[in-house]
């Protein structure tokens, strides 16, 4: 009797407190998804998304460049930098997203983009015109800027939850399509100004495009509805959120998400199903040069990241209908990219390996496009920081193993069959794991239903108490105590 008491008069609480902020969070609700900030802060994002990955998945022509004019003078090291690049950015993640919840996205964007401007710099100095300095490029080049980039990258999809509700998995998708444009971009200048200017100098207009990032962490200023207001005899405000964001900085790590066994399914699940993720991109050129040698392999890559451009605008836009589950759709990209992983050695028709290099391509995209509104769903605006920190993280390790099992597997077979029908398996395994995150969602959703009911018969009918009720939902289903009581 006790415990039900105290959880309704949480029920009550909870319910003053709409009643008491009604305007605000109308005012609230409509700043949201529209207005020139909002697209702003979707257009920075983009930016920064496409300076971060397209710096990174253009490596291979840093390496061609400097690997050519050093006349393969600590090639290993040169290598090592832009591996450990990529596996930074990810596997500092959950630090990241400690910090942001600490410190905001602001902060925290500006810093990561000072430091991989300073890391893009410092690199240009540690060549010249006669030679190399790589393991100074692998500290300057792969630590700092790596660092840097993870910063910047984890937030920048965080921030799109503060200004996004209803298009959110769209502006996702459109964030997400930066790396796929600048991809495509960057090497069409690359080459000449390499050619043109050298090395160092080159190394430096990147450090100005790098700098970008500083004026695109500006834009990203964080919001939470903070509505309070004092009812009469009161001594103290009354706020909706209990998180917001002083209360949230509080608590260095929110152990909250990892209450949430939906969450703890999806980053076990999504991790179990990226160990074979990067064998396409690296070895599908050396494969289908191996089969069909008067093909153009390198079209086959272009095709993929063309259509995975394609792919996070299109899945971004459809995961915001309401009748389609995002998690649904990051199930239906793990099965699509394990099969076409597994036909890609399987087929040795060059127009047919198009057909599959673009649908591993678009189902690429779904699977990028929605880790933002899959955060969102699961943990809420207040935890998604750090859901999409650890989960980058967890991610970096079977990203790092995949690609050197799979060569020490060419070393034994001399051909990659094998490496890519193993690739294949783990996104079947990564589906798997996240079905239960279905079941668990339809039974919030039935205690969602209850939730409404008590609440509408709590609330007076009056038009603008219309728009409080799902706000209501949300702060109670954030209390795991007070779910679990009712």
């Amino acid at each position: 009797k006790k415990r039900l008491k105290n959880t309704s008069l949480r029920i009550d609480s909870t319910i003053l407190k709409a009643k008491v902020e009604m305007g605000s969070s109308e005012k609230d609700d409509h700043q949201k998804d529209s207005g020139i900030r909002c697209w702003l802060v979707c257009f920075t994002s983009f930016l920064a998304n496409g300076i971060i990955f397209g710096t990174i998945n253009n490596f291979g022509i840093f390496f061609f460049q400097l690997k050519t004019h050093y006349k393969n003078e600590g090639d290993a090291l040169i290598s090592l930098a832009g591996s450990l690049c990529i596996g930074i950015t990810f596997f500092i993640s959950p630090l990241t997203s400690i910090i942001t919840d600490r410190f905001g996205i602001q902060k925290t964007t500006v810093i990561g983009a000072i430091v991989a401007s300073i890391g893009m710099f410092v690199s240009s100095f540690t060549v010249s015109d006669t030679n190399i300095s790589s393991a100074l490029f692998c500290l300057t080049y792969g630590l700092i800027l790596g660092i840097g980039y993870s910063l910047v990258y984890a937030p920048s999809l965080v921030i799109l939850g503060h200004y996004f509700e209803k298009r959110l998995g769209f502006v996702n998708g459109i964030a997400a399509a930066g790396s796929s444009v600048f991809t495509v971009i960057l090497p069409l200048f690359l080459p000449f100004l390499f050619t043109k200017f050298g090395v160092r100098t080159t190394y430096q207009f990147l450090t100005l495009l790098t700098l970008v990032l500083v004026l695109c962490a500006l834009s990203f200023i964080e919001r939470a509805p903070k509505p309070t207001a004092k009812e009469e005899g009161e001594e103290e405000k009354i706020c909706i959120a209990k998180d917001t964001l002083e209360v949230k900085r509080e608590n260095i790590f929110n152990r909250s998400i990892w209450q949430n066994k939906m969450f703890v399914l999806w980053i076990v699940g999504v991790p179990l199903a990226l160990f074979g993720y990067f064998v396409p991109y690296i070895f599908l050129v050396t494969h289908v040069k191996q089969i069909l040698p008067d093909e153009n392999a390198e079209l086959l890559v272009t095709f993929i990241g063309a259509f995975s451009g394609i792919g996070r605008l299109l899945f971004g836009k459809v995961s915001d209908l309401p009748q389609f589950n995002p998690i649904a759709l990051q199930q239906l990209a793990f099965i699509s990219i394990g099969l076409l992983t597994l036909l890609l050695v399987l087929v040795k028709n060059y127009t047919v390996l198009i057909v599959l290099c673009s649908g591993f391509g678009l189902f690429d995209g779904c699977f990028i496009s929605l880790i933002g509104p899959v955060a969102h769903n699961i943990v809420g605006q207040v935890g998604a920081s750090q859901a999409i920190g650890f989960l980058l993280g967890s991610c970096s390790i079977p990203l790092t193993i995949g690609p050197p099992v799979a060569e020490y597997l060419y070393g034994i077979y001399g051909n990659y069959t094998l490496a890519f029908i193993l690739a294949g398996i783990p996104p079947f395994v990564g589906a798997v794991m996240m079905l239960p995150i279905i079941r668990m969602q339809r039974n919030e959703a039935a205690k969602q239903t209850f939730m409404r009911s008590v609440i509408q018969s709590s609330l007076p009918e009056h038009p603008s108490f219309s728009g409080t009720i799902e706000r209501i939902e949300d702060s109670i289903s954030r209390n795991s105590e007070v779910k679990e009581e009712v």
